[in-house]
């Protein structure tokens, strides 16, 4: 017997067995069932091609077929993610900037762009989150509040 309770492990017979570990009974309980689709145990009741797992959170009904999201929804998920790093990256930048600027007594970026590019920082996260927690058309109208708050900031403070 181990420490949690279970049976020991005899490395030579139950080294192919996928329970001999006894991480799928945590994982996914008691009844598990096999799924082709993934080649992996998915609990029981929860088959992928159930209708629940296919409408996602909004209901509109995007199909996002059995590996997950939709390749494009996925694909635009990932280019907002890496514009929101981008504005995230720029807002540290001139906060920096903001910040060495008054150590040096050499001006820097004023009170509103600093404020600008926190904001926009914290609205941009908050949007990728969504996005990324989200399915079918709510999951693309976050994705596409990053480029546009991005767009806004870019525009407003820098080419201006």
């Amino acid at each position: 017997m181990t420490s949690a309770g279970r049976p020991g492990r005899d490395p030579a017979t139950d080294a192919h067995d996928p329970d001999a570990n006894g991480f799928e009974d945590i994982l996914f309980g008691e009844g598990v069932v096999e799924d082709d689709a993934c080649d992996g145990r998915v609990p029981e009741g929860r088959a992928l091609g159930e209708e629940g797992l296919r409408e996602g959170r909004s209901g509109v009904g995007i199909d996002d077929g059995p590996g997950g999201a939709n390749v494009v929804v996925r694909g635009l998920r990932a280019c907002s993610g890496a514009v929101a790093v981008g504005v995230v990256v720029l807002a540290l930048v001139v906060v920096v900037t903001a910040v060495l600027g008054a150590r040096r007594h050499f001006p820097g970026p004023g009170a509103e762009s600093l404020t600008v590019h926190v904001l926009a920082a914290v609205a941009v996260l908050v949007a990728q989150h969504y996005a990324d927690r989200r399915r079918g058309l709510l999951a693309v109208a976050a994705a596409l509040v990053v480029p546009v708050i991005a767009g806004a900031v870019l525009w407003t403070q820098w080419w201006t």
